[in-house]
């Protein structure tokens, strides 16, 4: 009967074991699959047309450039710079959430984040001043001095690049 009551508890044990593995895996996959919806929703919510016509205007603000000189561009590139800002916005705020991946920003969207923010800057806070708003762009801000501690004291390499030897068999949907 002992060893009957034995083998019953080690059964018992691995059963127990086994469960706990599964539901390991499951909440992993589970997370991998929202992590993927949320990327996913997010390039939805932000590349649109929109979104392409705002970054082909704010293109045309040159590296360096004055406050006068992007108010001297007109109207419609003000309205570029807060439309992009405002999509952007909602990138940094998904990021701080934890809904989107920092990482997976970075590679999507990184390059083109800190571009923007390198021209549009000074715009954003005499905005900021003259409107004592000084929460305006907080999340774009907060976004990019976070790239940027990623990439400080690395090279940030294009993906070209970086996986130039990538092959199919590289993409595995589990990781």
């Amino acid at each position: 009967m002992l060893d009957l009551a034995a083998a019953l508890n080690i059964v018992s044990t691995l059963s127990l074991i086994g469960a706990l593995i599964f539901a390991g895996l499951q909440v992993r996959t589970a997370n991998r699959v929202r992590a993927e919806q949320a990327a996913l929703a997010m390039i939805q919510s932000i590349q649109s047309e929109g979104w392409t016509h705002a970054l082909s205007l704010m293109l045309r603000v040159p590296v360096g450039v004055t406050v006068e000189q992007i108010d001297a561009l007109g109207p419609d590139v003000a309205r570029a710079i807060e439309d992009y800002g405002v999509r952007i916005e909602t990138v940094g705020y998904m990021v701080f959430r934890g809904i989107v991946a920092l990482e997976t920003v970075e590679q999507l969207l990184g390059g083109i984040i800190t571009l923007y923010w390198s021209r549009v800057k000074p715009w954003i806070e005499r905005d900021r001043k003259r409107t004592t708003s000084y929460r305006q762009y907080e999340w774009v801000q907060w976004l990019v001095e976070r790239l940027k501690e990623r990439q400080a004291g690395l090279t940030a390499e294009p993906a070209y690049i970086k996986h130039s030897g990538w092959k199919q068999s590289d993409a595995s949907p589990t990781g």
